[in-house]
C-alpha cells in the first residue's frame, strides 16, 4: 500500500480488500502495534523487500491487464472448454512482470508468458517452419484485440498450416478476446513488437 502511495499510483481494489481481510476495523491495538514493529524491523530486509516488490508488481498488473473481472465465455474446441483459463487468467495476468507476449500452450492446456529470449528461441524456429513451407502468417490476422474486461489491448500474430489443413482454434483467442481463428495466436503487449515479429518470419 505504502509503495502505491509513494509513487502516486491507483491502489489496486484486490489490494484493498486482501488488506480488509488481514487488517479488519476492529484489529486490537495490541496487533496493529506488532505489525507497525515488523515492519520497522524489515525496512532493511533485503529478502522482505523482495517479496514486497514482487507483490506489489503482482497486484499492478493484475489491475491493470485484467480489470474488474473476465467474461468467461464457454466454448468447446479440441475436446477442452477452455475453464482453466477462466480459472486462472486473474493470477495469471498478475504473474507478467517482464514478458511482452503470452500465448495458449496446447500442449500443456495453460496459458504461458513469453520473455524476450523466449519470444526469440520460439519465433526463429518459426522462421524456419515458414521458409520450409510448414506453417504461414497472414498479415490479416494481424489484428488489435480488446479485452473485454477492461479495453486493454493486446496485438496478435497468427500462426497457421501452410497446406491450409486444420490447426484447431486457438482457446485463449475465443476465451480472452472473442476472436476466433484456425491457428495459433501469440499475443504481443506492444504493436511495434508484433510488427517485427511478423517482418522476421515472412522476411
Amino acid at each position: 500500500m505504502d509503495m502505491f502511495i509513494k509513487q502516486h499510483k491507483k491502489i489496486p481494489k484486490q489490494l484493498i480488500t486482501d488488506l480488509k481481510e488481514v487488517r479488519p476495523p476492529n484489529m486490537p491495538k495490541e496487533l496493529t502495534d506488532s505489525i507497525k514493529r515488523m515492519k520497522e524491523l524489515n525496512k532493511d530486509n533485503e529478502e522482505v523487500q523482495s517479496i514486497i516488490k514482487m507483490k506489489f508488481n503482482q497486484y499492478r498488473h493484475e489491475e491493470k491487464y485484467y480489470g474488474g473481472g473476465h467474461h468467461q465465455m464457454r466454448v468447446f474446441t479440441n475436446g477442452d472448454n477452455g475453464d482453466i483459463i477462466d480459472r486462472e487468467l486473474k493470477q495469471f495476468m498478475s504473474e507478467k512482470m517482464e514478458a511482452k507476449a503470452f500465448t495458449y500452450n496446447r500442449q500443456y492446456k495453460a496459458l504461458t508468458w513469453l520473455d524476450t529470449k523466449d519470444i526469440h528461441t520460439e519465433f526463429k524456429r518459426f522462421r524456419g517452419m515458414v521458409k520450409q513451407g510448414v506453417i504461414k502468417v497472414e498479415e490479416y490476422n494481424n489484428k488489435a484485440l480488446t479485452m473485454k474486461n477492461n479495453d486493454t489491448k493486446w496485438y496478435v500474430l497468427v500462426l497457421q498450416h501452410a497446406d491450409d489443413s486444420p490447426a484447431g482454434m486457438d482457446l485463449g483467442g475465443i476465451k480472452i478476446f472473442q476472436f476466433m481463428v484456425d491457428g495459433i495466436c501469440y499475443f504481443f503487449q506492444n504493436e511495434k513488437n508484433r510488427d517485427k515479429m511478423y517482418k522476421y518470419l515472412v522476411a
